[in-house]
């Protein structure tokens, strides 16, 4: 697997770290569907993942200008499409709209109410009230 992303790779990072931040709201990471995760040469980080609308793989990798670069491979692991520049409050919203988001569940937001799991709203994982009570009422 190494092989053909290797020139994509530019410099080490914490995997742990960028993982806690694909996995905040953890609902989200959820919906992406990752089956297998690979470390590379502690430069990249690879997803298997079975979204909506991708079901291969993700590659992410952290530049030197500090900005995250995701890259859709394909089953072969060519590069398909990539994205640079990403700051890390921006990974996780960026991979989501490239695997999986789609329009529709911008109409949870328009719900009434929902009920809450945690802090986190049950009903639409992407809601980013983080209230107290057991209901949200998706107000902006």
């Amino acid at each position: 697997m190494t092989n053909k992303i290797t020139e994509l790779l530019q410099r080490e990072f914490d995997f742990n770290d960028t993982l806690m931040v694909l996995k905040s709201p953890i609902n989200i990471y959820w919906t992406w569907g990752v089956e297998k995760i690979y470390k590379i040469e502690n430069q990249g980080l690879v997803l298997k993942v079975n979204g909506h609308h991708w079901k291969n793989f993700v590659l992410i990798t952290l530049g030197w200008n500090d900005t995250y670069t995701v890259s859709l491979l394909d089953a072969e692991l060519n590069p398909t499409k990539t994205i640079t520049e990403i700051y890390y409050d921006m990974l996780q919203n960026t991979i989501d709209k490239e695997i999986e988001y789609i329009e529709a569940y911008g109409e949870y937001k328009n719900l009434p109410s929902c009920l809450l799991q945690g802090n986190t709203c049950f009903l639409n994982p992407r809601c980013q009230h983080k209230v107290q009570e057991k209901w949200c009422n998706h107000q902006n």
